[in-house]
Formats: C-alpha cells, structure tokens, sequence
C-alpha cells in the first residue's frame, strides 16, 4: 500500500516552509523570567513546570493584548531549548529567548557566519531600536515592569519563517 498523505508536500517544493535568517534581541532566559512574572498572574506562570511554564505565560499575555499592543511585541522565540522529552529541571533552560525586528530569505550559511559581507543583518539599525522601544515601553505600561536595555542584544538566529508566502516570496508576520 502506498502511503499518499504527504506526496504532495514532497512533490511540489513551492510548499515547502523556507527558512530566515533573523535579526533582533536576545534576552537571558533567567531575565526573561522575571519579565514574564511582571506581566502574568504568578500561578499562571509556575503552574507547568520549569522554564517552558513562563514561556506559555509571557505568550497568553501577549494574545491578550488589544490588537495594536500585540503587533508591538513580537513572538518569543526560544532558543535552542532543553530537551522536550526529558524529565524537566528547574535548570533546564534555553539559551535564551529571542524577539525577532525583521528578517530575510536564507541563502547561506555565511549569512550567519560573515559579519562583514552581510552586516546589514547583524547592525542595528534605528528601525530595530524603534521596535526594541516599543517591545519595552509595551511590557512597562502594561505591567510596570521596566526591561533593562543592557540587559538585551542584538543579533540574528537562523529559523524557519513563519508566514512564507512561496507565490511572491514574501516575509510576514
């Protein structure tokens, strides 16, 4: 018997999930906490478990937000996490979480590794400060939280793209 559920995803490459090289702001997971503590209900965040329990927190309270503060602060996107099948610790963490500005189609893995010839990617740029601004007035309004600039930083992840549109090769969020 031949097994025809996915055919058309192997068949057809247009469909395929592209991935992106992203710019934007890491965030230590140990502060992160602190952050997703300031802008959910302490039960909401520690009733799952380790790490992943303020990850479910902070990203409840960003769908909750009125549709203009929701497009302020971006997904948080974790980095390279522990394991998602072992036994959970209270050590268990990421290495950090990751707020995407803007992003582009992969081409290489030079992107992530030349500095210089794509340092586009790897600048700041004031739009990205503008969208740092906002992600951190965001979290201070709604929750008197303030996020410490120092305790942020730059740089670019490789991932797949969320909203990939293979028609017009466009990037959305």
């Amino acid at each position: 018997m031949i097994d025809r559920r996915h055919q058309h995803d192997r068949a057809d490459d247009s469909r395929r999930k592209k991935h992106g090289v992203f710019s934007g702001y890491f965030m230590p997971p140990e502060y992160f906490q602190h952050v997703a503590m300031a802008v959910c209900p302490p039960s909401a965040a520690t009733m799952y478990g380790p790490f992943f329990s303020y990850l479910l927190a902070f990203d409840g309270w960003r769908h909750s937000l009125p549709v203009e503060d929701k497009k302020r602060v971006p997904y948080a996107q974790v980095v390279n996490p522990p394991p998602l099948y072992a036994v959970p610790t209270p050590s268990d963490l990421p290495e950090g979480i990751f707020f995407h500005t803007r992003a582009v189609t992969f081409e290489s893995d030079d992107q992530l590794l030349d500095r210089v010839t794509h340092a586009a990617l790897w600048t700041e740029s004031p739009k990205d400060l503008l969208r740092r601004d906002e992600i951190i007035e965001t979290v201070s309004r709604w929750s008197g939280f303030f996020i410490d600039p120092g305790q942020i930083r730059f740089g670019c992840i490789k991932d797949l793209l969320p909203m990939y549109d293979p028609q017009d090769g466009t990037i959305g969020w």
